[in-house]
């Protein structure tokens, strides 16, 4: 199946460029990774344009405008970049990833036909407590998801648009619940996956990669 990612960046360049080195240096599958730049002005356009574009393959979009979170992976979901893809995901420009993580994303996919999303969950920092959301009342198991690292089958968001939430645990249980069909969590793999945040990159916490399986019907 063929892969395409999107990574969303605004800003953080000292972030952005330590997580490109690690992404390029853990996930070796084939596949292609797309750059939305939320209309950076720290010097990450310039850096992308300069230096990424030719160092990584990979492709840019430049934002003209900073369109948020949800409109990013929106734009991400009509471009043309992904038109031929089976699956895709997005990943955001502060998460190191660990070895082989897209491989378990992708053998999850090809073993189960029922699968459409794959995601991280924080298990070290669990939510818990229930959440409001567009008047939906979402479980902690379900809003734990990380709508930092996930990869779906494309055809998923032809049955079940994206929100305007960019959380991907909301967006998984909006989905199970508009849609009326079954769905369950599972471990495919224990990996910890760091998360930078603040002002330096030794201030982490940790994500466990979970399967979510949506049972279509």
């Amino acid at each position: 199946m063929k892969i395409a990612m999107e990574m969303l960046t605004f800003n953080r360049l000292e972030f952005t460029k330590i997580v490109l080195e690690n992404y390029f240096k853990t996930t070796k599958i084939e596949h292609k990774l797309l750059i939305w730049d939320n209309y950076s002005t720290d010097g990450t356009r310039e850096w992308l344009e300069k230096v990424a574009k030719k160092k990584y393959p990979l492709k840019v979009h430049f934002s003209k405008q900073n369109v948020g979170v949800p409109q990013a992976i929106r734009g991400f979901l009509h471009h043309p970049f992904i038109a031929d893809a089976d699956l895709v995901g997005k990943i955001d420009n502060d998460i190191l990833v660990c070895d082989d993580w897209l491989e378990s994303f992708a053998e999850a996919m090809e073993r189960i036909p029922e699968l459409t999303v794959v995601a991280a969950y924080n298990e070290t920092n669990p939510p818990k407590s229930f959440r409001d959301y567009n008047g939906v009342l979402i479980a902690p198991s379900r809003h734990g998801m990380q709508g930092s690292l996930w990869l779906a089958r494309r055809l998923t968001f032809n049955r079940f648009p994206f929100t305007e939430n960019g959380y991907a645990g909301n967006w998984i249980y909006l989905a199970d619940s508009e849609l009326n069909i079954n769905s369950y969590s599972d471990t495919i793999g224990r990996c910890i996956i760091k998360r930078m945040h603040g002002n330096g990159v030794k201030a982490v916490h940790s994500l466990i990669l979970t399967i979510v399986i949506t049972m279509q019907k």
